[in-house]
């Protein structure tokens, strides 16, 4: 068993380490123009947009009696709370530097020891905000779904390009994104015809 366990750590410092060095490598792109205008676009990712956009959404339903607009924005909002209070809890919990940090171990440590943002890298907030209000709007607007995934997806890359999160900050905060909104739609299903309401 401790054999098995130290083989698992040591796969765990071999893709850390990969996941550092790939991250220092796309932020070494980081004064290209396409890829200084992905990280200006990534910051429509943060949550007071987020937020805002959900709230506008849902108040334009009920002033325009349409329901299903409505539903989407409280979808958007809830998500988008719950992503927020997940990758927060996790983040007063783990310390990480950012890749724009250029000093110090960049490797994630337990048991928070400082709580600043050049320390709180994992896991990525903006990914989580941009993934949960994709899924939020294509729940129910099937048909945007393509656009909401590609705007998720360039939001998410920009985190890692713009060098604010290494890859798998990224990855972690899509995983949380997607999670908060499942668990919240499946909190908004309707028990009389099994269907989201």
């Amino acid at each position: 068993m401790p054999k098995k366990r130290s083989s698992a750590k040591h796969v765990a410092r071999k893709a850390e380490g990969f996941d550092i060095r790939l991250g220092n490598a796309v932020a070494d792109l980081g004064d290209q123009p396409v890829v200084r205008a992905l990280g200006r676009f990534g910051e429509m990712a943060d949550q007071p947009p987020l937020f805002a956009l959900a709230g506008a959404t849902m108040a334009a339903g009920f002033v325009l009696n349409r329901p299903r607009l409505a539903r989407a924005g409280f979808r958007m909002l809830a998500s988008e709370a719950l992503a927020t209070l997940a990758k927060g809890w996790i983040k007063r919990r783990v310390d990480r530097r950012r890749p724009n940090v250029h000093s110090g171990d960049h490797r994630a440590r337990t048991g928070k020891i400082v709580d600043t943002s050049p320390h709180n890298s994992f896991p990525s907030g903006h990914s989580a905000g941009a993934v949960t209000i994709a899924c939020a709007i294509a729940r129910d607007y099937p048909g945007a779904a393509g656009i909401t995934t590609a705007a998720a997806a360039v939001a998410v890359c920009a985190q890692v390009s713009a060098a604010k999160h290494f890859p798998v900050d990224a990855a972690v905060g899509v995983a949380i994104g997607f999670a908060a909104e499942v668990i919240v739609s499946e909190l908004m299903r309707s028990p009389h015809d099994g269907g989201l309401r």
